[in-house]
């Protein structure tokens, strides 16, 4: 994938994550549709709990686990609300 494709892509994925109503973390799955369009295929707002997701190997490389990560995220999350 090319820098104007990834850029493209990116644009797709924030636009659909703001149009969604969510904010804080999350994650969007695109995928090509006809004419080499990107289209969002899901939004997730809880992303991480599947065994080979980013987040849990992100996780495991820094020492800790899921369970630690979440807290730090909602903790995060909760201080931006008062903010």
């Amino acid at each position: 994938m090319g820098a104007a494709e990834w850029v493209e892509r990116r644009r797709v994925g924030v636009l659909r994550f703001r149009w969604s109503g969510v904010g804080g973390c999350g994650r969007v799955d695109v995928t090509r549709a006809g004419k080499g369009r990107w289209q969002r295929r899901e939004v997730s707002t809880v992303p991480g709990l599947r065994d080979q997701s980013v987040v849990q190997v992100a996780a495991k490389a820094t020492g800790r686990n899921l369970d630690v990560l979440g807290g730090q995220f909602l903790l995060n999350a909760l201080e931006r609300g008062r903010g």
